[in-house]
């Protein structure tokens, strides 16, 4: 069974998400139910690894999974799950990956 490894760029995005929505939002209870949908979309990677599209514009080797607003970027490899991203939809996808 493959593992799931978050990139330092994914781990920062998803802090960064879960201190936006409770900063912005006023609602602690908010950012946990977001980064928990997120958090549960990541581990049906494991299951389903070919669940995301292909994106090439952004990450020609990887894939891109829709979680809500957010976009998960993902490669799959030998033994493991690499998530490298976590986007909000609206951002450009493109500059955002180079950032």
């Amino acid at each position: 069974m493959k593992r799931i490894v978050l990139s330092k760029s994914a781990a920062t995005d998803i802090d960064d998400i879960w201190s936006y929505l409770a900063s912005e939002s006023g609602s602690i209870a908010r950012a946990e139910v977001v980064v928990a949908g997120i958090e549960s979309s990541i581990l049906q990677l494991v299951k389903n690894p070919e669940i995301g599209r292909r994106c090439p514009s952004v990450d020609p080797m990887g894939r891109c999974l829709v979680c809500g607003q957010y976009l998960i970027y993902y490669r799959t490899l030998a033994r493991r799950i690499v998530v490298t991203r976590v986007l909000h939809g609206k951002r450009n996808q493109e500059k955002a990956w180079r950032e």
